[in-house]
């Protein structure tokens, strides 16, 4: 009978003269609201993890749609070809990057439109579900109101911008979108009678929850949800009891559990809490307060209270810090008081149930960070509805005052209207990477990972004794968030010596650090490699080389440093081969080039040489060591106008009033030089300049040279 009735009211609601105006009005409305308060993110640029995830993840470079490709972005940043536990969003990511390789508006696009599916989704799911017979009418005429505004609430909150702008956590979007369509179709399933129907919206049901998992793992808590679902707003109430209720979630979640525990390596996952600031134990007794702490930010978004990263101490014992044990004995009422009022009031109990029910995978025995805001787009889905719901009787209750009436819904509004104007700050921070972790690190400032992350900004942007500042600070606070964020710390650290103070030897050994603690980032390997071929160790850096290139064979950087080692050590055939490797994964890729370059010259071939040469020039004009390469070339080439044209570039690059002697220029092009396969021959060039400049008129003479001073310090590859 319970399902007869549950068919007939939404099949009545189907038939409204109105329903689909007031679909089209919510669409439509909705989706103007959003990219008010989005499109200024469509510009954000990349940011903390989307860098080793996306930006740097060779795994989802696409360059020809494949299948053989398409597998590998399967596999996320894992080096190897296993799978990662988020396959489908790493492949969305693959199929944005053979469209538009990292231009960051086609990633915000998907982001966006993800986003704005979930909420349709959500509002149609939020309908259904008030319109259900255990309701009993109450939400008859409100339905279509209250199912909207709790959608609003949801949609353009300000927490839900680091799962929307932040670019990598399309994982947390995606995982969401499928997660709530399964619990759409579930209940459209159940909602009819013939067995067509139900087995094909059962089936998108299945199907969704499958899409949900391959997006990210947290979405494992479906079935539990489904099941509490059914028992408390499906069925009919008289039958639940305590019982009942037992005996249904106890088979969910021992299937999830068995699910997990032959899927996940549960060895490794509880070994990963040795690159982590606190036990297994803190972190159970810490998520309490986390918990509390999400609430208040859905309550309260100021936008000074909100940030990508935050600080907050870990719970060593049930009283320290003290807030410790009124945490876990609030969520636990919050939860046994669900259960007890879920007849009374069936729908507050399952959206304060569902709010804790999603937090459990991020908030329990997985060694995550602590708290991440994004974390909360799953559980805050349905957080609102209770609000609105009291909102709505609020509104009746003073239904007879105009004033208050008109001054409750001016209210809202300015809620409304608060929350958009926080989201549209919120983006803008995005937009700047140094201004979101100069933000960051005001909000968090006793986080090492804060102070770390605003240093590399800093040194990207040239100010480079700013950034060893903020590494110091780093340091000094000794507050990661994991173990491998020291590695970064001594790598960042290691490219002050590097390129500031040239003293390879301490780089070195603060990469070698580094590396001991993140061996899993190329960028490492590639600095360990560039220094010791600075310091001309090559017989070391090919064997760094070996290693790094067996993990990463089509790394553009290290293709390019290893061919300058293979040079180097005179092994010419795998030279040429790593250069053009790295040529075809990166044209720009100068320094494979010039080893190119080198290459075909010593085997006697100057055009092609000449050739390599020239593109080197196009991608880095005022590079005086190129000059010199093209003047000793076209001199072999006994082309005396190429000759005379580059000597003329020379001397532009170099004079102020007269120009430097030969030898002078030579010296300077090895002074700020950086890791090349060329070496200026001396007794050549010497000869070309003042043939060249005797011919077209420039004496001679030597001066004290003055560099023009915006010589990049960094490498190039």
């Amino acid at each position: 009978m319970g399902r007869n009735m549950i068919n007939q009211k939404i099949t009545a609601a189907d038939c409204h003269p109105l329903q689909n105006k007031q679909y089209a009005f919510a669409c439509i409305s909705l989706l103007i609201i959003l990219i008010l308060i989005y499109y200024n993110s469509f510009q954000a640029g990349w940011q903390y993890d989307d860098n080793v995830n996306i930006v740097d993840n060779p795994n989802i470079h696409l360059k020809t749609l494949t299948w053989s490709g398409i597998r590998r972005s399967f596999s996320g940043i894992n080096p190897g070809p296993a799978l990662d536990n988020r396959p489908l969003s790493y492949l969305t990511f693959a199929l944005n990057h053979a469209i538009g390789k990292l231009h960051v508006v086609g990633y915000h696009l998907v982001n966006f439109t993800i986003h704005y599916c979930t909420a349709m989704v959500l509002f149609l799911f939020i309908l259904r579900t008030l319109q259900l017979p255990v309701h009993r009418g109450r939400y008859d005429g409100n339905a279509y109101s209250i199912a909207l505004l709790s959608t609003f609430f949801w949609a353009a909150h300000p927490i839900q911008v680091t799962a929307v702008t932040y670019i990598v956590q399309r994982m947390t979007s995606m995982a969401a979108l499928f997660y709530i369509m399964a619990m759409y179709c579930y209940l459209r399933g159940r909602s009819i009678t013939l067995p067509t129907p139900k087995a094909f919206w059962f089936f998108l049901c299945g199907l969704s929850g499958l899409l949900s998992l391959a997006s990210k793992e947290n979405a494992a808590m479906l079935p539990v949800s489904l099941i509490l679902y059914d028992l408390l707003l499906l069925r009919d109430k008289g039958r639940i009891n305590a019982a009942t209720v037992l005996k249904n979630l106890i088979a969910p979640f021992f299937a999830v559990a068995i699910i997990g525990f032959f899927f996940c390596d549960v060895h490794r996952i509880l070994a990963a809490y040795h690159s982590r600031p606190f036990t297994l134990t803190q972190r159970l007794l810490t998520e309490p307060r986390v918990m509390l702490f999400y609430i208040s930010l859905l309550l309260y978004p100021l936008n000074s209270r909100l940030s990508l990263l935050h600080d907050i101490d870990i719970s060593i014992t049930l009283w320290e810090p003290w807030t410790t044990l009124p945490a876990i004995l609030i969520c636990l009422g919050l939860a046994v008081a669900s259960f007890f009022h879920h007849r009374k009031n069936p729908l507050i109990a399952y959206c304060i149930l569902f709010f804790l029910l999603n937090h459990l995978i991020e908030g329990s025995l997985i060694p995550l960070e602590l708290i991440y805001e994004h974390r909360n787009y799953l559980p805050s889905m349905l957080f609102f509805l209770p609000l609105v719901l009291f909102f709505m009787r609020w509104l009746e209750y003073v239904e007879s005052n105009r004033a208050m009436t008109r001054l409750s819904c001016f209210g809202l509004a300015f809620l409304l209207f608060s929350q958009a104007h926080t989201v549209y700050m919120r983006n803008r921070l995005f937009q700047d990477e140094t201004a979101l972790w100069q933000d960051i690190a005001e909000k968090a400032p006793g986080l090492s990972t804060s102070h770390l992350n605003l240093g590399k900004c800093y040194w990207n942007s040239g100010f480079f004794q700013e950034a060893m500042e903020e590494y110091r600070t780093a340091a000094l606070l000794n507050r990661f968030m994991h173990q491998d964020q020291y590695g970064m710390l001594y790598y960042n650290s290691g490219l002050y010596h590097a390129y500031c103070r040239k003293d390879y030897l301490a780089a070195l050994r603060l990469f070698v650090k580094a590396l001991e603690t993140h061996s899993g980032h190329p960028q490492i390997w590639y600095e360990i490699i560039r220094s010791l071929a600075m310091r001309r160790e090559y017989k070391q850096a090919a064997t760094y080389a070996d290693k790094a290139l067996h993990h990463w064979p089509e790394h553009a950087g290290l293709l390019s440093v290893a061919s300058v080692v293979f040079f180097q050590k005179g092994d010419m055939e795998r030279a040429l081969i790593s250069a053009g490797k790295a040529v075809a994964e990166n044209p720009h890729s100068i320094m494979a080039l010039e080893t190119m370059a080198e290459i075909f010259r010593k085997k006697g071939d100057l055009e092609r040489s000449l050739s390599d040469w020239k593109r080197v020039v196009n991608l880095c004009p005022q590079d005086v060591r190129t000059i010199l390469a093209l003047i000793e070339v076209s001199s072999l080439l006994g082309n005396r106008a190429l000759q005379d044209r580059w000597v003329h570039d020379l001397d532009n690059l170099t004079c102020a009033r007269k120009p430097a002697s030969p030898n002078k220029c030579i010296e300077i092009a090895l002074q700020a030089a950086d890791l090349s396969s060329y070496t200026p021959d001396t007794v050549v060039l010497a000869a070309a300049i003042r043939d060249s400049r005797s011919r077209i008129g420039i004496p001679s003479r030597k001066r004290e040279y003055r560099p023009p001073g915006n010589i990049p310090l960094l490498g190039r590859y």
